[in-house]
Order: structure tokens, then sequence, then C-alpha cells
């Protein structure tokens, strides 16, 4: 199937999916494409000297993960080994964010208390491995005033989802922005984001010169990749 068919509002962005015994997973089956406007950075380059020494010692590609883990150890972490890690030897895991549960239960998703093992996402090294509590959470954002609003054909699931994505989106990038403070820099090069809920299925060259990629035609929450400044805009 064609992904990025529609534009989504929230985490509901139809992929292609596999169900597991008790789990979806969905699958990324199609190149990224370079979003519309986005322009190339042309002045980042390292410089000479002394300057271009330190330059190349610094990280210049960062990887963020976050979702709701499932199948990570069998089905997701080879995926991402084989088809992100390999593709990008010049890329670092800055961070991994995950929710602290062991079950979850989606009627869409076709899944009754599916077991999720969190732990499972500290198989894949990163600077910081980050776990919420989702009720926690749902507290932060307020959502059982928001599920009294939802309509629209919107899901209570959906919107719960949606929340929870955004959270964990936003929990990676303030790693990030909290590593490289750590390392004295206020920028990398290149950043992708990507979600542990999915098989990847081709290879994905984040260090290429894209300034700002998504899987298909159209906006997804699912997974990006290009230039810093335009993965804080994603």
């Amino acid at each position: 199937p064609k992904l990025g068919t529609v534009l989504c509002f929230y985490a509901a962005c139809l992929l292609p999916s596999i169900v597991f015994p008790g789990v979806t997973l969905w699958v990324l089956t199609q190149p990224f494409t370079s979003l519309r406007g986005a322009q190339r950075d042309s002045h980042h380059a390292a410089g000479d000297g002394a300057g271009a020494a330190e330059a190349s010692t610094r990280p210049s590609c960062a990887l963020l993960f976050f979702g709701l883990a499932k199948n990570f150890k069998v089905n997701v972490l080879p995926s991402i080994q084989e088809f992100i890690l390999k593709p990008n030897p010049g890329c670092e895991v800055f961070a991994v964010h995950m929710y602290n549960v062991t079950e979850t239960t989606n009627a869409r998703n076709h899944e009754f208390k599916a077991p999720i093992y969190p732990e499972e996402v500290k198989l894949l090294p990163a600077r910081q491995h980050i776990f919420d509590i989702p009720e926690e959470v749902d507290a932060l954002y307020n959502v059982s005033y928001f599920l009294e609003l939802a309509g629209g054909g919107m899901e209570p699931t959906s919107m719960v989802s949606m929340v929870r994505q955004w959270h964990s989106i936003a929990r990676v990038w303030q790693a990030l922005e909290e590593e490289l403070h750590k390392l004295g820099q206020s920028t990398v090069d290149r950043v992708g984001m990507f979600r542990t809920d999915v098989v990847y299925a081709h290879p994905i060259h984040v260090l290429d010169d894209t300034p700002a990629a998504i899987p298909g035609d159209n906006l997804t929450d699912r997974m990006f990749y290009g230039s810093m400044e335009y993965a804080k805009i994603w």
C-alpha cells in the first residue's frame, strides 16, 4: 500500500501493518520523500584548521526514538540495526522514550492486553533512556477534559494515543537539547526521529542532503529526518 495517502492529524496515520501474536506493528515499505519548500542548509561547512578538527570530534547526527515499543527485541530492533544504524555510521542514538507499561489494549489495532516489555528498549544503546507513566502524562495535559470534546469521528483511544505520542516526541527532543548542552554545542547537522513500533524494510539514509523528509507524500507524525532546523518544526 502507498504510504502517506492522508493528512495525519493524529497517530492513526495509515501505514501498512502486520499483526503479530497479540500486537500490530506498522511497516515502512516506501522510501522517504522531501517536503516541499524545505531549503538545503548551505552554511554548515566545518571550516578548516583547528576548528575543523574540533568539529570532527563532535556529534553531527542524532537519532531519536519514541512511542510505545511492541515486539521490540524480536522484530523492531533488528530492522533498526539493519536499515537505520548500519546505513548511518556517523549517527548516534541520543534518546529513546518509552512508556512504563506491561500491556496495551487498542481495539482499532486488534490488540487486547497485548504484552509489552519496556526494558527491551535498553537493548538500543543511547545517551538517555526515558520512561514515563501514561497516567501521569494524561494528567499533565488534562486529557480527560479533551476527551469530552473529542468528536468528528476521532475515537477516544486515538485522542489519548495522539497526546502520548506527541509527548514522547517532545521528551526525546528535550533530551537531545540537554545532551548537546552537556557537549557545549547547540546543534547537529542531521536529525532522525523514528517510532519504536515500526518495522523498517529498506535503508534510510539520514546522512543524505535532504533538508526535510517524511515517508510518502503528506504529513505524518510517525517519522522524520533532515536538518535540525526542520526537525524542530516537525
